[in-house]
């Protein structure tokens, strides 16, 4: 995919860019959990991820919130921990189990 830079109201147009193949991913996803036997539902939603997990988590029937690292490459390590302090405040800030 074409790397694409965006800015201000332009955000928009990035989340409408880069909606199409996040849901192709999420679908697949989707598809290998069911697969085993669990019901799974997936949502994308624009927003700083912390936060928007958190609010979508508490206004909904959820049992269980997975993240995934999709997207990230190359040089993952130290990128990684510092998006897994992230989920863990989400995962402190979920009222769900």
């Amino acid at each position: 995919m074409q790397k694409l830079h965006f800015r201000g109201q332009d955000r928009v147009a990035e989340f409408n860019y880069l909606k199409t193949p996040r849901e192709e991913y999420l679908n697949k996803v989707k598809a290998a959990v069911e697969a085993e036997g669990v019901t799974a539902r997936t949502v994308i939603i624009p927003g700083k991820p912390t936060d928007e997990i958190c609010k979508y988590a508490a206004r909904s029937d959820v049992d269980i919130v997975l993240v995934s690292p999709s997207g990230v490459g190359g040089i993952v390590g130290w990128a990684w921990d510092l998006l897994q302090i992230r989920w863990q405040g989400i995962a402190l800030s979920l009222s769900c189990p």
